[in-house]
C-alpha cells in the first residue's frame, strides 16, 4: 500500500512498480530482490524506484505452473 505522503507513481506501459509487483505476487521486497539477483525477473531502476517488466513476471508464473 502507498504511504499517504508518497506521490503516485507514473504508469509505464509494460512495467510494474515495486509495490504493484509485491501486490500481484503476494510477496515482499526481499523476495523480489532475491528473484532479481537470480535473474528471474527483468527490472530497471530510476533513482530510488524499481520497476519490473510485466512480461518477465508472466513468464516466471507460466514456467512455475503445475500440470
Amino acid at each position: 500500500m502507498e504511504e499517504k505522503n508518497e506521490k503516485p507513481e507514473p504508469k509505464i506501459p509494460g512495467w510494474l512498480s515495486e509495490i504493484e509487483t509485491q501486490q500481484l505476487l503476494g510477496c515482499r521486497g526481499t523476495k523480489l530482490w532475491q528473484m532479481r539477483s537470480k535473474g528471474l525477473l527483468k527490472w530497471i531502476k530510476f533513482g530510488s524506484k524499481t520497476f519490473y517488466k510485466l512480461s518477465s513476471i508472466i513468464d516466471l508464473l507460466e514456467s512455475n505452473m503445475a500440470n
